[in-house]
């Protein structure tokens, strides 16, 4: 919709328009003319004349989104002009249908009934009053024509500009989907990384005076997971370039996992049953829904972590439960986020809560929602 003058405004100018119009259809007739003009109401100069003032007006106001009724309105004033006083010509029906097609393009929709409803009432006075049937006529139809080819053009550029719309909102989304699904890769490369680092630095201290030997295990465990965890960030960095070949971790790299953490001092229950291949992208959403949930555990659980990954009725379960430590601190709630948008995008389910002392995460994943 484009800009308008106060309606006020509008109103008075579009009135003074038709007042104008019906005022010099109604008493320009033949005496008062031949008294006004003499001869040169015969002259083809007159027409020409009458055109170019006309094109001028046009010209000069165009884009401005007021002036699209006024300027047809002085258009169609001026093309009847030129039928009572000269007769039949040519260029006005065409003239009025570019003109129409103009409004209906800038204008707004009212602007375009008003013009019409406003061309249509001029003409019929005239062929009325002067008997000039077939030119008003004729205008008539070119305003017809140039408004309804105005209207489809004016439809179709609409429709071009939702689409357009529509696709840098597509293009946003994608964007925002890119940024959160690296954000949840880092956060559990990172996360996991920094998590079991910790469990073997602080094993290593508690060994360090009874026991130097286990504390240098430790530490070396600690750099060597590390190394292992730059490497896999790198790898997940990797996936912004075209280079980026290396293959991200999957459901045979379980067990692995569940090794390191049990090499950092966490103490686990792990049950697995065998699951159908999937996707790349789904074996990967499920071992980083895995690897937060046991570092969720070995944050904030005390005592003994039980895993069941489990495949029942075509229906993935993963159920982690642990001890809460009554000293443990709040989080901030971004790996379960995370867990949760990779839940929804396979079509699956997340709960979680306490119940009874333990820490109970379950994540429901349909085999063919993983495919999808």
């Amino acid at each position: 919709m484009r800009p308008e003058l106060p309606s006020a405004v509008t109103r008075l100018w579009f009135l003074g328009a038709v007042a104008a119009g019906v005022l010099g259809t109604v008493f320009l007739d033949e005496e008062r003319r031949n008294s006004i003009l003499g001869d040169l109401s015969h002259s083809p100069v007159l027409l020409l004349s009458l055109l170019v003032v006309q094109f001028g007006v046009w010209v000069g106001h165009v884009g401005r989104p007021v002036l699209p009724v006024l300027v047809f309105a002085a258009g169609v004033i001026l093309t009847n002009f030129v039928l009572v006083l000269i007769g039949r010509d040519a260029l006005s029906p065409a003239l009025m249908a570019v003109m129409m097609l103009w409004v209906a393009l800038v204008g707004t929709r009212r602007q375009v009934i008003g013009a019409g409803l406003f061309s249509l009432f001029s003409f019929v006075l005239v062929m009325f009053i002067y008997g000039e049937f077939a030119d008003a006529l004729s205008r008539i139809l070119g305003v017809v024509a140039g408004g309804l080819v105005g209207e489809l053009l004016r439809e179709r550029n609409q429709a071009v500009a939702q689409l357009m719309a529509a696709q840098e909102q597509l293009k946003l989304q994608a964007e925002q989907q890119e940024r959160q699904r690296i954000a949840r890769e880092v956060h559990d490369v990172v996360g996991h990384t920094l998590t079991t680092t910790l469990l073997h630095i602080g094993g290593a201290r508690m060994h360090l005076e009874k026991n130097p030997e286990k504390a240098r295990t430790a530490l070396l465990q600690a750099e060597a997971l590390g190394r292992e965890s730059m490497m896999e960030l790198r790898r997940t960095v990797g996936l912004l370039g075209e280079t980026g070949q290396a293959p991200l971790p999957r459901l045979s790299d379980l067990p692995q996992l569940v090794e390191s953490f049990r090499q950092a001092g966490l103490q686990l229950d792990w049950q697995a049953d065998v699951l159908p291949e999937l996707p790349a992208a789904a074996e990967l959403d499920l071992y980083r829904m895995v690897q937060e949930a046991l570092t969720n555990a070995s944050k904030h659980g005390d005592g003994t972590v039980c895993v069941q990954l489990t495949l029942e009725n075509q229906q993935i379960q993963l159920l982690v439960s642990n001890p809460v430590r009554k000293d443990h601190l709040q989080g901030t709630g971004f790996g379960l986020k995370g867990m949760q948008e990779r839940a929804h995008q396979r079509h699956g389910s997340l709960s979680f809560g306490v119940h009874q002392g333990l820490w109970v995460l379950k994540i429901d994943l349909p085999v063919e929602g993983a495919r999808g």
